[in-house]
């Protein structure tokens, strides 16, 4: 069974690099989490893995994409792509794209 205890919490708010909790109820509530999730881990290690092909990824799957293909446009293709491209936004700033803030 996993033990965490102050000293090791206080070592992981230092690695972490957050401001260590002061609040008992709370430092009990992580401490208690943090044991449970270990406990977790060395149930893991119980499981029997003797005969289970390791996996590089979470799929076998391949992706399929298209060759990449070298296209010519001729300067008026461009132009009326470039005016597509333009007349999506709502508002422009002589030759900036307005768009709605990010952030309030």
């Amino acid at each position: 069974m996993a033990k965490i205890n102050e000293e090791l919490l206080d070592h992981l708010f230092h690695l972490a690099k957050i401001e260590k909790e002061h609040n008992p109820q709370r430092r009990q509530k992580l401490l208690n989490d943090l044991e449970k999730i270990l406990n977790y881990f060395n149930q893991l290690q119980e499981v029997e893995t003797q005969e289970v092909e390791p996996m590089t990824g979470g799929t076998f799957l391949a992706n399929v994409f298209r060759k990449d293909e070298e296209k010519i446009f001729s300067p008026q293709e461009k132009e009326e792509a470039k005016e597509r491209s333009l007349a999506q936004f709502s508002s422009r700033e002589e030759r900036f794209l307005k768009t709605p803030p990010v952030f309030d």
